[in-house]
């Protein structure tokens, strides 16, 4: 669930929305108290599934690859989608895979905010949050 925040060594990665909602942003830290901005870490694609938005990180490590899950829309459907990324830094850059549960816009209640962990090696889907919405406004 947003913001989602991962442990790697002595480090703490915090990764949320940026403003407008647009793509994932990660800040580091080393006390949870003091953070510090590191970068932009997805931003939507120019065009297709993932155009509109790429929003509600869940990231796990599995064999030191960093997988980073996110809800995406189509800015040209409007139909929703859980995509993918994956990085071998917590930092990034990700490189976009796939995407999965791809749906029709704004019916409700709608299935997002991913929540992914690890159980013996395996990366499995541990949550789904459903949300209702009204238009573009999140309940």
């Amino acid at each position: 669930m947003e913001p989602e925040v991962i442990s790697v060594g002595n480090a703490l990665y915090l990764y949320y929305r940026t403003d407008h909602s647009i793509a994932v942003a990660t800040n580091s830290s080393d006390d949870g108290t003091n953070w510090t901005d590191m970068t932009t870490v997805l931003t939507p694609s120019p065009s297709g599934w993932d155009s509109g938005e790429v929003i509600a990180p869940s990231v796990v490590i599995v064999n030191s690859t960093y997988y980073l899950f996110y809800e995406a829309n189509d800015s040209s459907t409007g139909r929703r989608a859980i995509g993918v990324a994956i990085s071998s830094s917590p930092t990034g850059s990700f490189t976009k895979c796939s995407y999965f549960m791809k749906q029709k816009p704004w019916r409700m209640p709608v299935p997002t905010i991913p929540v992914f962990r690890t159980f013996s090696n395996n990366v499995c889907l541990s949550a789904l949050k459903l949300e209702t919405r009204e238009g573009n406004k999140r309940a």
